[in-house]
């Protein structure tokens, strides 16, 4: 390209915050910053710039740009903007552009982190266990936002789910519930090491 005409290699992408909660509420301001050849920033408005995501939403209608990408509001200065919306799956979003109808070289990664921890979910529960035996297979415990996004890496010997103990105290797998517990937690630190 000539120039005077702003260059898909050299202009970027740039995001903020880099990281944002997968709430499907949580947004990242994405914006582009259109240079020419030489380095130099863009001053004035009047191009194309289209951009996509590969997690989450973008603000914008699709106008003239390739299919799955939206256009960038204009700002008049060299620069363009969307909003990106998260979903509610934890992920790395990779917004990539297309300026007046060529790739751009430069991209942006935003994390779509999960929330806080709500609930705790079984992997497996407990079969035909007789009393006084090992409970097999033995329990998984993921701890998960509202959106079922795994919080870290878990093996949980702490749960507070309602009702869990006593119900393993009823069937008087007390012991057997917390030995399984622990034997867990053993192995998960044998693991991290």
């Amino acid at each position: 390209p000539p120039d005077d005409m702003p260059s898909p290699v050299f202009s970027l992408i740039s995001a903020n915050p880099l990281s944002i909660q997968a709430d499907g509420s949580s947004t990242s301001l994405i914006t582009v910053q259109l240079k020419y050849p030489n380095g130099v920033n863009v001053t004035l408005g009047g191009d194309v710039v289209c951009l996509s995501t590969t997690a989450g939403s973008l603000s914008g209608s699709q106008g003239s740009c390739p299919v799955g990408h939206v256009q960038a509001a204009d700002q008049s200065n060299g620069t363009y903007t969307a909003t990106l919306t998260a979903g509610t799956l934890a992920a790395t979003a990779v917004i990539t552009g297309v300026l007046n109808g060529d790739a751009m070289s430069d991209d942006e990664e935003v994390t779509l982190t999960p929330g806080a921890a709500t609930r705790l979910a079984f992997g497996q529960q407990p079969t035909n266990t007789e009393p006084g035996q090992d409970i097999a297979p033995p329990i998984t415990v993921r701890i998960e936002d509202a959106n079922g996004n795994l919080i870290g890496r878990h093996r949980s010997t702490g749960i507070t789910k309602p009702n869990f103990t006593e119900k393993a105290r009823y069937y008087n797998e007390e012991a057997a519930l917390v030995e399984a517990l622990e034997r867990a937690n053993v192995e998960q630190h044998q693991a991290m090491r």
